[in-house]
């Protein structure tokens, strides 16, 4: 079932200052599937934080639906079940960690009397336990934005949309968002984030949307885009013909096409070699972002 459906999806900024337009997206189509970690990729200036800022609410587009659950965005059943953080998170900060979140709590609706709990529950989720007394003004640029993610997920909802989570955040931090996504799917829950941090997505994301000038060009699971065209053959002993590489295990060559690999396969057998591995190449995410769409993107 789809959480999430995006159909011609159109936003265009007027500056009646400039007298000009900007098109921040231009017949975007998204899907996401119920209890599934999506990624959403794109240079800057795309279309990704316009498209989640309209799938939250913030925004409205100029043209065409999103819906969430089924339900128009921005009606009350689809924003209760929904949590978001923004690709810049911004807080009062005299406020303490638990008084900040106990203020999401109340807006979103949460009743007062496990509240505590809860608070206890997602800073230690997010790798900030025991710091619920502790003012935002301490924290540093990665505590917030754990913090931030503390509060996108304080009401337990459905969907959860992050907008750059990784974004500031050490290597631990990005390992523990992983885990904090891997942690919301196996609880049934649906992940939509958008990152620039290539194999951070690679490793958690089901599927994955590429967009570029406000649409999408590129959709699927990571499995499928990230095979590659070749296929390797290793063989434990040195054929007589043809370019093979030495490698750890042996010798390794490449070929173009299934049906070269078959037809190398058989001669192989035929001279009695020993054929240790036949699989398709595997690309990295950031070699097909780069292969496929080049370094064009603008700032916005």
């Amino acid at each position: 079932m789809s959480v999430i459906e995006v159909t011609g999806l159109k936003k265009v900024y007027r500056s009646p200052f400039l007298r000009r337009e900007v098109v921040g997206l231009e017949h975007l189509d998204l899907s996401v599937e119920e209890n599934e970690i999506f990624g959403f990729l794109g240079p800057n200036g795309a279309g990704k934080s316009t498209t989640l800022k309209i799938l939250t609410g913030i925004i409205q587009a100029t043209a065409g639906e999103a819906r969430i659950a089924g339900q128009a965005v921005g009606l009350p059943h689809a924003r209760k079940m929904l949590g978001f953080m923004p690709e810049f998170p911004t807080f009062h900060d005299f406020l303490r960690a638990e008084e900040f979140l106990a203020f999401y709590g109340e807006l979103s609706g949460m009743p007062r009397a496990n509240m505590k709990q809860r608070i206890d529950e997602v800073l230690a989720m997010v790798g900030l336990p025991g710091l619920q007394d502790r003012p935002l003004r301490g924290f540093s640029k990665g505590m917030l934005q754990r913090i931030g993610l503390a509060q996108a997920v304080l009401h337990d909802p459905e969907l959860v949309i992050l907008d750059e989570p990784m974004s500031g955040l050490d290597p631990v931090g990005r390992r523990d968002v992983r885990r904090l996504m891997e942690g919301l799917k196996a609880q049934g829950k649906t992940v939509l984030f958008s990152s620039h941090v290539l194999n951070d997505v690679e490793e958690v994301a089901d599927r994955i949307t590429v967009v570029r000038q406000g649409r999408d060009v590129l959709t699927g699971t990571i499995n499928d885009l990230l095979s590659g065209r070749r296929f390797e053959v290793v063989v434990r002993q040195q054929p007589s013909s043809g370019q093979w590489t030495p490698t750890a295990e042996g010798f390794h060559t490449f070929c173009d096409s299934e049906d070269d690999a078959q037809t190398l396969l058989g001669e192989l057998g035929t001279a009695g070699l020993t054929v240790l591995r036949c699989h398709r190449e595997r690309r990295s995410l950031e070699e097909l972002f780069f292969d496929d769409f080049g370094q064009a993107g603008g700032d916005s």
